[in-house]
């Protein structure tokens, strides 16, 4: 089992993962893109409303002259207000018909168009704040893709070292009941009296189980690709120990201690030849500890 190295790639407390990096970037993007969207609809909005304002003064004098009184007028009554409109829009059209010149019955010649004012747009095609629009959207989309994506591998690390220690705890439990029988295949990890030449250590053990024909010789640290490193405990001020395992024995305290149980971390000097109460935790990928378990060994 290989143990974190304290002047290994330890970066200070505070520092960046790849996901919030990833995240800084999507939120820079978007704010940026959300600015140029704001500009781009700010210009074409007055560019419409000083094309609006170009009307022609025969057609401003005509819509004037077919204006009722009764439609200026700010009538409370709800009728009166329907009424006025229905008026003006009836008096527009009969002007409107009017002052159009009336073409010749046998005459093929088509009548000269009237000068309008050119639509801001033609209808149906796109406009640029309809493309910025279509831009940003896709934009954010594959940002949101991207950042999900990396999100979703980060927590799927995390799971994998949560499944590691998951694995040693069910090793510890199953052994428990075996390990003081007399033909216990695994000698290194056996329970029992021993001689004193050769006591049953905890590190000769570990080291039975992570051999290569061990039961835990498998494990991969996903954070490094390599075996699982025991640690003392988890530290966020050290990023090396992301997906590291921390073995702790619990030992009763003697009755009036302010704690009932004393937890200290598993060291290779330890005797495993009597029953012990360990606890099991892994680090995530801020080095914070995850949720530990209980079991007998």
């Amino acid at each position: 089992m290989e143990a974190p190295k304290p002047g290994g790639a330890s970066l200070p407390l505070g520092t960046a993962s790849s996901g919030d990096l990833a995240f800084a970037v999507f939120l820079l993007l978007t704010i940026c893109s959300i600015a140029w969207l704001g500009r781009l609809i700010y210009i074409e909005g007055k560019r419409k409303k000083e094309a609006s304002q170009k009307t022609p003064a025969p057609a401003q004098a005509l819509a004037q002259a077919a204006v009722p009184r009764s439609a200026q007028a700010d009538q409370p009554n709800l009728l009166r207000r329907a009424l006025a409109a229905f008026t003006f829009t009836f008096s527009f059209t009969r002007a409107a018909r009017a002052a159009r010149p009336a073409r010749p019955a046998n005459s093929t010649a088509k009548p000269t168009a009237a000068k309008q004012t050119p639509l801001p747009a033609r209808r149906g095609n796109p406009t640029p704040t309809d493309i910025a629009f279509l831009a940003l959207l896709a934009l954010v989309l594959v940002s949101v893709v991207w950042v999900g994506g990396l999100i979703y591998k980060e927590g799927l690390k995390n799971e994998v070292s949560k499944q590691n220690a998951h694995k040693w705890t069910t090793w510890f439990t199953e052994a428990s009941a075996k390990r003081f029988e007399a033909d216990y295949d695994l000698a290194d990890c056996a329970g029992g009296p021993r001689d004193k030449a050769s006591p049953a250590l905890w590190g000769k053990c570990l080291a039975a189980l992570t051999a290569d024909d061990g039961p835990l010789a498998l494990l991969r640290n996903p954070f490094t690709k390599k075996l699982p490193a025991l640690a003392a405990k988890c530290d966020p001020g050290n990023k090396s120990l992301a997906g590291a395992l921390v073995i702790e024995k619990l030992v009763p305290t003697p009755p009036g201690s302010p704690q009932p149980i004393a937890a200290s971390p598993m060291v290779e000097s330890d005797p495993i030849d009597q029953k012990m109460q360990l606890r099991v935790s892994y680090c995530d990928m801020g080095a914070f500890p995850g949720k530990p378990a209980e079991t007998e060994f």
